[in-house]
């Protein structure tokens, strides 16, 4: 069917762009008339991305009539939301007289189409808004809506607020619990209706909003509920409001005050009194812990069990006495610290050394992955992958992943944690949904998998095989996009593609690396064009890796050693020796600083690159390791899992 002969004012968009599976579970239920309308309308949809699982939908639309028609089915069928998750609706394609031109979505026609008559969102609790622009007329339709079971509202946008006129549209919304609010621009009058006409918030988030001043913060002791409390780029907020917060709020739990400049030791101290804290981020302040008084009024924080000093002049005296006044501290970030010594001396000083053991007894452990959240690791192994929380003492995983035949021999995941991508032994590559059970998608590539990775796009899986062959599996199109084989029959052994989506490099059994680089212009497929050829190592190359910054290739390899390359020509700039085995895995941390080296020896290790030294050896496993993880959560980003 044409959809642009049946609705000319939109721009029809191939099938092939949508949720098939989700739009012919949809289309199925309609009547044949209605079906083919819902199919017109379905087809103007542009760069959605659409995901219908149980109550939860997510979705990006362009036009209101799509709003609309959404609506219309969920009130037709007796549907309702708990959760809706709305990404950028900006700009529409419409066509006049033939001719296709882009205008401004009208987004309160938008949230107003959804709505309908309301009871497509009479059970919705949970919201959140990612728009390029949101105007306090946004916010008027949210109060309008008064969803009377909307428990949770989250409004990111670039560029644009909603003001104090938006805070009062929002003021019908008395039941909202968690209200996430970056960069809206409220100040002191919007806080204060906030305060008034939603009592029973117990999360707030006014990141980055520079308008809320010490004035506005004794408004919050209006929240007798308020545990959690992000005031993250607040730059007007001072000790003065410290003091407030500590007056108002005495049962917060988590704190954030991160970029708060005018917050210095004094400070600190009138927050010592907050002792249900457990959470308290002090990165980037004026804090300095100079005041010996403070250090020792921090011991009154009993409970606090997550402390960061990002971007902090703390030495390690200061530390000495964080940690006696801190025993209970189960993480310390200290990141863009220049005045630590070492890396070891930081961790015997914050009492962070102790080891969890996951459980995986009955299978060797391929690859592990650790979320962008940092809340779940995965850890691939014979035809499953299992899901172990990171900050747990249960070593018993939350979930597991069966459908591989043979090995698992990749783990990844898509950037927010909403999937995860494996490959395994019997030549399949998979989609996994985090939210719902089982394989969403599968790709064959008739030989075992080594290696997958994705391209910093979100939208395409490269993946390389034992027969030589690499392939680009198009997420959208559902298909291979792209097939390279740098040297037939020789396995490819590594993948690893730059961060800003600049390059890829192959690794092969040969000791051999290519090196991409990845082009794109107007076409959505990526294309690869020749760059290098590095002979790297005599023997197999067990892994490569680009390193965050873009500047450097880690190398690691059957003969024992680990080779770093210099980006920019290609030229060797460090050896590091120290390994006895086959070094099969590495990571670098996140400011490339640091790499951190799993090898058969039965140890892992971590090097200073600045000096190529090892800095520290964990000797805690029995057998060979054949994998690690950084937890960039923790200390200055180099916490080992392996």
């Amino acid at each position: 069917m044409d959809a642009s002969s049946e609705a000319p004012d939109t721009a029809a968009i191939p099938w092939d762009t949508l949720h098939s599976s989700i739009w012919r579970a949809v289309l199925q239920q309609l009547p044949p008339r209605q079906r083919c309308q819902a199919a017109v309308v379905c087809s103007s949809w542009r760069r959605h991305a659409l995901s219908l699982c149980s109550q939860h939908l997510t979705l990006s639309l362009h036009s209101s009539r799509s709003c609309g028609a959404l609506g219309l089915w969920l009130r037709r069928h007796g549907h309702t939301l708990t959760s809706l998750d709305i990404t950028d609706s900006y700009y529409t394609h419409e066509r006049v007289q033939g001719a296709s031109r882009i205008r401004p979505v009208d987004r309160l026609a938008l949230l107003q189409g959804l709505h309908g008559g309301g009871r497509p969102l009479a059970s919705l609790t949970s919201l959140r808004l990612r728009l390029n622009e949101l105007s306090p007329a946004d916010a008027a339709v949210l109060g309008l809506c008064a969803c009377p079971c909307l428990t949770s509202l989250q409004l990111d946008s670039n560029g644009s607020s909603i003001g104090v006129a938006g805070a009062q549209g929002l003021a019908p919304l008395s039941q909202l619990q968690a209200l996430l609010a970056p960069a809206q621009s409220l100040g002191d009058e919007g806080l204060r209706i906030i305060c008034v006409s939603m009592p029973r918030l117990a999360t707030i988030n006014l990141h980055n909003d520079g308008h809320v001043t010490d004035d506005g913060l004794p408004y919050l002791a209006r929240l007798r509920h308020l545990t959690s409390l992000d005031l993250q780029g607040s730059i007007s907020i001072t000790n003065r409001g410290m003091s407030s917060l500590a007056q108002c709020v005495p049962q917060l739990q988590e704190l954030n005050i991160s970029w708060c400049a005018g917050v210095d030791d004094y400070g600190l101290g009138q927050l010592c009194s907050l002792t249900a804290l457990t959470a308290l981020n002090l990165a980037a302040t004026g804090i300095s812990f100079t005041d010996a008084t403070v250090l020792q009024a921090l011991s009154q924080l009993s409970a606090l069990a997550r402390l960061r000093l990002d971007r902090l002049a703390v030495g390690e005296p200061q530390l000495e006495a964080l940690a006696a006044a801190l025993p209970g501290l189960q993480d310390l970030s200290l990141a863009y610290n220049s005045r630590l010594a070492s890396f070891a001396s930081l961790r015997a000083l914050s009492g962070l050394s102790q080891l969890t053991r996951l459980d995986y007894a009955d299978s060797q452990v391929n690859k592990l992955e650790i979320t962008s959240e940092k809340q779940y690791i995965a850890a691939a192994g014979n035809s499953q992958v299992r899901l172990f929380e990171v900050n747990s003492n249960d070593p018993q995983p939350v979930s597991s992943y069966e459908g591989h035949q043979g090995n698992v021999t990749a783990v990844g995941f898509q950037k927010d944690s909403k999937w995860m991508y494996t490959g395994g032994e019997d030549g399949t590559v998979r989609v996994w949904d985090l939210r719902s059970p089982g394989c969403q998608r599968e790709y064959g590539s008739r030989a075992a998998v080594n290696t997958v990775v994705l391209h910093p796009n979100q939208g395409e899986l490269i993946s390389g095989d034992q027969t030589g062959h690499i392939r680009v599996w198009d997420l959208t199109a559902n298909a291979c996009s792209c097939e390279l084989v740098p040297e037939v029959g020789t396995a490819v052994r590594s993948l690893t593609v730059a961060l800003d989506g600049s390059m890829v490099v192959a690794a092969n059994n040969h000791g051999t690396c290519y090196v991409w680089r990845m082009l794109r212009g107007t076409s959505l497929t990526t294309h690869f064009e020749p760059l290098h050829k590095l002979r790297a190592h005599s023997g197999y190359i067990l892994k490569c890796l680009i390193s965050p910054d873009v500047q450097q290739l880690a190398t690691t390899s059957s003969d024992k050693s680990v080779k770093l390359w210099n980006l920019d020509g290609f030229s060797l700039e460090r050896t590091l020796t120290g390994h006895t085995r086959w070094v099969w895995d590495c990571v670098f941390s996140v400011d490339a600083a640091y790499l951190v080296t799993a090898s058969s020896d039965a140890t892992a290790r971590l090097w200073d690159l600045s000096t190529g030294e090892a800095i520290r050896t964990y000797s805690g496993h029995h057998k060979a390791i054949t994998c690690c993880a950084l937890n960039d959560s923790a200390i200055d980003g180099r916490d080992a899992d392996s």
